[in-house]
């Protein structure tokens, strides 16, 4: 199970958070189950550190891999300029944020037309994402 969960991480074939909680959900944890007919608290505590461990390491692969396919355009994808010290969320936000539509002024950047985007609704969880997203849109 651990090593279909490693191999999963490191293919590069994992695209979404939501992909490897669906897997955790359907496959593993009714797995688990079947095995153990009750499994202990000290041992349930090993599990849970382990999962939220794992699910850090997916979020980091899943970004790891957004990135390098954005960069190198691949699977179809259109080639994007991403900064190596910018988060996807900040690139994101500020590439919605600039598009326009309309004639493109000689830097190629739609500054004739309107916005295309003049509004963004994110979901921030936690309050220090406000203020990320609040800096990404003033360094515009």
């Amino acid at each position: 199970m651990i090593h279909d969960l490693d191999a999963n991480l490191h293919s590069g074939n994992l695209r979404s958070f939501t992909t490897y909680e669906e897997e955790i959900f359907q496959n593993v944890v009714p797995m688990i189950h079947e095995t153990f007919e009750e499994l202990d608290e000290e041992t349930v505590n090993v599990l849970q550190r382990f999962f939220q461990a794992h699910g850090l390491a997916v979020r980091h692969a899943v970004a790891k891999t957004t990135r390098r396919l954005l960069k190198s355009g691949q699977e179809g994808g259109a080639k994007y300029d991403v900064d190596d010290d910018k988060s996807l969320q900040e690139f994101a936000l500020q590439w919605l944020l600039k598009q326009r539509w309309g004639n493109d002024d000689e830097d190629g950047n739609g500054t004739n037309g309107g916005l295309v985007v003049d509004k963004i609704v994110v979901g921030c969880p936690q309050p220090d994402y406000v203020v990320e997203a609040v800096k990404a849109v003033d360094k515009l």
